[in-house]
């Protein structure tokens, strides 16, 4: 059954999803796109291109970055509160 492509794993994607649909994810987000545009657009095309082996290199390097270890710290407070 290949009606969709596979998705990376060791993603918490119902936490994400549970996440991102709160007001604080939401803002989370908007501070996201707002700083951080080009690089999640980059990861976004990678993924819609199939390219996941990309999109993993780009989200590490990103999560490697000062600007990303802050939206960890910022992501395990919000789901903690």
């Amino acid at each position: 059954m290949q009606d969709r492509p596979n998705i990376p794993q060791g993603l918490p994607l119902d936490k994400i999803v549970k996440l991102a649909a709160t007001e604080k994810g939401q803002a989370l987000l908007a501070q996201l796109q707002q700083h951080h545009g080009q690089t999640m657009e980059s990861a976004i095309a990678q993924a819609q291109a199939g390219d996941f082996t990309q999109v993993k290199q780009t989200m590490s390097d990103f999560l490697a970055s000062p600007a990303g270890q802050e939206l960890m710290k910022q992501m395990r407070g919000f789901n903690n509160g």
